[in-house]
């Protein structure tokens, strides 16, 4: 059986913002924060 690990954690606010905008999983979510606070 193979096992799939998830996808590496972004590690910079650039690289979640980008994942948040790109990745259907993340389309249509709202937030009130950015990525900079996140990541802080």
């Amino acid at each position: 059986m193979s096992h799939n690990p998830p996808p590496a954690q972004p590690t910079t606010a650039a690289e979640l913002a980008d994942r948040w905008t790109t990745d259907p999983r993340w389309k249509g979510v709202e937030r009130t924060y950015s990525a900079e606070d996140v990541v802080r």
